[in-house]
C-alpha cells in the first residue's frame, strides 16, 4: 500500500505500508518476520531465513502467527507530484511493481482544474528514484477547460491498467450529463478514445427528470455521467470501476458499456434492493477491488464511518480461464517478482527489522 504524506507545506514523503507474517528458521529457531506475500502458493519453501535455515509459519493452536504492519518511508523519491486531474490522483505504479509514473511538474490553480501534468510525466524506479523514461504524448490530453472550470471534461480519476495502459475518465457536469474515458498508452504515448458523449460547445446537459438514463452503451448521449473522480481496475474481468463526487456512486465500465452498481441519492434512484443505501453527495466512493473481485467503498458521508464490501456471486462466471490480470502478468512472473522482492528483503534482513526492534 502505497501514498504520500504531507508532512508540512513543503515537505512530502513517499511512504509505503508492509504487511510481514512471522516464520520460524529450523536451524537457528529464531522467529524472522518476512513478507506476507511468501505465504502465496507457499512460496516460503524456496528461500531460505536471514539465518541459513529452513523457513516454516509460526503457528498457534493451528492458526496463524499474526502479522505485523509497518509503515516505512523511501527517501530517494523526490518528485512526488501525481499526474492527472487534482481531484481523483492515485499513484500510477507499473503491473510488475518496480516503477511509479510522476509529475516533474507542480500542480497549479484550483483543485476542480484540469491539471493533468501528463506531458511532464517520467517513469521512476520505486526504490531507487532513479529516472526510467519519460511519457511522450503523440496527440494532446482532450479537455473542455484548461483553467478554473467545474464543468465537463475537466477534473477526472485515473489509474494504473494492468496492461501498463494509463486509464482516465473525466467530469461530466455537476448535475449529470456526458462523460469521457481514454486509455494512455504508456510505451508509445498514444492516446485512445473510450467513450466521449462530451457536447462541442462544452455545454453540461442538465437532466432534472425522471426519464434519466443511468445504465447503457458509454457514448450514449442520453446516458447520465456525474463527477467521476476516483477509478480502480478489476483484476478479475479488466473492468474499469468508476467512483464519483456528486450523485454517480460506483460505475462499471467493461467492453462499451456502462453499468450501475450503486446508485447515489442526488435524483433518488436508489438501486433495487438497497436500503439506507451508500451517501455519495459530494463525498469520496472511492473503490477499491480486491484480487478475488470484491468490491470495497468507503462511505465518509454515513453518519457512521463504514466501509461496504460488495461481492457478486455472477463475477466467476465473467472471469476468463487464466483471469485478466493473468493474461499481462502470469503466474510464473508474478512469483518471481515476489521471490525476487523476498530475497532482497532477506539480504538485508537487519536492517529492515530496525524498525521492528524499536517497536
Amino acid at each position: 500500500l502505497y501514498f504520500i504524506q504531507k508532512i508540512d507545506r513543503e515537505t512530502r514523503i513517499w511512504r509505503y505500508v508492509e504487511k510481514l507474517l512471522p516464520y520460524k528458521c529450523m536451524s537457528s529457531q529464531k522467529i524472522c518476520y518476512l513478507p506476507a506475500a511468501l505465504q502465496w502458493k507457499e512460496l516460503y519453501r524456496r528461500v531460505k531465513s536471514p539465518f541459513g535455515g529452513e523457513l516454516r509459519p509460526v503457528e498457534k493452536e493451528n492458526n496463524r502467527g499474526n502479522p505485523v504492519f509497518v509503515v516505512r518511508s523511501n527517501p530517494a523519491l523526490k518528485k512526488l507530484n501525481l499526474p492527472g486531474a487534482s481531484r481523483g490522483k492515485r499513484p500510477l505504479i507499473t503491473p510488475d511493481g518496480k516503477g511509479v509514473w510522476l509529475a516533474v511538474k507542480g500542480p497549479y490553480g484550483r483543485e476542480w482544474d484540469t491539471l493533468t501534468l501528463y506531458d511532464h510525466t517520467a517513469l521512476f524506479d520505486i526504490e531507487t528514484g532513479k529516472t526510467l523514461g519519460k511519457l511522450r504524448l503523440q496527440t494532446s490530453v482532450p479537455k473542455n477547460f484548461s483553467r478554473g472550470s467545474d464543468g465537463p471534461g475537466s477534473h477526472g480519476g485515473n489509474c494504473m491498467g494492468y496492461d501498463g495502459f494509463i486509464y482516465t475518465c473525466q467530469h461530466g457536469g455537476c448535475n449529470g450529463g456526458p462523460g469521457r474515458m481514454f486509455s494512455i498508452d504508456s510505451n508509445t504515448g498514444t492516446i485512445t478514445m473510450l467513450y466521449d458523449s462530451m457536447a462541442s460547445d462544452g455545454s453540461w446537459r442538465k437532466m432534472r427528470n425522471k426519464k434519466i438514463v443511468i445504465d447503457g452503451p458509454s457514448d450514449a448521449k442520453s446516458l447520465l455521467f456525474t463527477s467521476t473522480l476516483w477509478q480502480v481496475q478489476c483484476p478479475r474481468t479488466g473492468a474499469i470501476m468508476n467512483g464519483g463526487w456528486d450523485n454517480s456512486g460506483i460505475r462499471r465500465y467493461h467492453d462499451g458499456f456502462v453499468t450501475t452498481i450503486v446508485n447515489g441519492d442526488w435524483f433518488n434512484i436508489p438501486r433495487p434492493g438497497w436500503k439506507n443505501g451508500p451517501g455519495f453527495r459530494h463525498g469520496n466512493s472511492n473503490p477499491s477491488v480486491a484480487p478475488n473481485g470484491d468490491l470495497y467503498i468507503p462511505d465518509v458521508n454515513s453518519d457512521v464511518p463504514r466501509i461496504l464490501r460488495i461481492y457478486r456471486t455472477d463475477w466467476s462466471k465473467e472471469q476468463p480461464v487464466n483471469g485478466y490480470a493473468e493474461k499481462f502478468i502470469p503466474k510464473e512472473k508474478m512469483e518471481a517478482l515476489i521471490l525476487e522482492y523476498a530475497r532482497k528483503y532477506i539480504e538485508n534482513y537487519e536492517e529492515n527489522s530496525k524498525i521492528l526492534n524499536r517497536e
